[in-house]
């Protein structure tokens, strides 16, 4: 079962796979569309596979990481065979590291094997994205999308809480409501990587972004019907307040 750190950064991709490949530095020449395809059977949930509509459509395999995997490298040259053979296109694999104690010296974005003797048998070239060595500027002030990555870049531990509050202003006054909302829960999911319990529990209680849609002070009509539908309930209040008036003033005149 894949852990929640994960599934929640497949499902950011998924929402925009442009403003993610950027944002990890795979650089793409074409358009871009995640693959439907049921590919469960040979490769984990939690991975992403985007397809490059460039001049040699090609794939884009990600596969998230927040635990240690002693044999991520092969693992993902079976990956990425078997999705080659499935979907008949060639596969850029590529592991996105979300935390350095994942990170290993044999990670070096070559896998060999080789016959007893040392004659190669095959060189399977992959890609590895350290969160940690992102800059954390441009997920700041880039595509909002792409902020909650922000709490796992270069930064010290000791400003990850400033991190969060500058993408909890960023998002409550760029964004309605539900949306912030939304994009600071996977935020902090995120966070919890670098940030105890406690401090995540204190944020979802205290940020703006998360106590917002809480606030009984606060309403939004979804639509139109709404403001006509609150319109018609404030019109018959009044028209009831003015007959009890009008009542009151009849009564006391007999």
């Amino acid at each position: 079962m894949a852990k929640k750190y994960e599934v929640v950064m497949k499902k950011l991709v998924e929402r925009d796979p442009a403003a993610w490949l950027a944002s990890l530095g795979i650089e793409t020449d074409g358009p871009i569309g995640i693959v439907d395809a049921d590919l469960s059977k040979i490769t984990s949930e939690a991975d992403r596979i985007v397809l490059v509509e460039s001049s040699e459509p090609h794939l884009v395999h990600m596969e998230f990481h927040s635990a240690r995997d002693l044999e991520l490298a092969e693992r993902l040259l079976i990956n990425n065979v078997n999705i080659g053979f499935e979907l008949k296109r060639r596969v850029e694999s590529h592991a996105i590291l979300l935390h350095p104690s994942v990170d290993s010296s044999e990670l070096t974005g070559l896998f060999r094997k080789a016959t007893p003797d040392g004659d190669p048998v095959l060189a399977f070239y992959y890609r590895i994205v350290r969160a940690w060595t992102l800059p954390v500027e441009p997920l700041l002030t880039g595509d909002i999308r792409v902020t909650p990555l922000a709490p796992l870049a270069n930064v010290a531990e000791n400003t990850v809480s400033e991190i969060i509050r500058r993408v909890d202003s960023r998002l409550s006054s760029e964004t309605e409501p539900s949306t912030a909302h939304m994009i600071m829960e996977t935020t902090l999911v995120l966070a919890g990587l670098r940030l105890g319990e406690k401090t995540i529990r204190h944020f979802r209680e205290t940020l703006k972004s998360m106590t917002t849609l809480k606030d009984p002070s606060y309403s939004r009509p979804v639509d139109g019907k709404g403001l006509e539908k609150g319109r018609e309930e404030g019109l018959k209040k009044g028209r009831e307040e003015d007959l009890k008036k009008g009542k009151s003033r009849k009564i006391g005149g007999f």
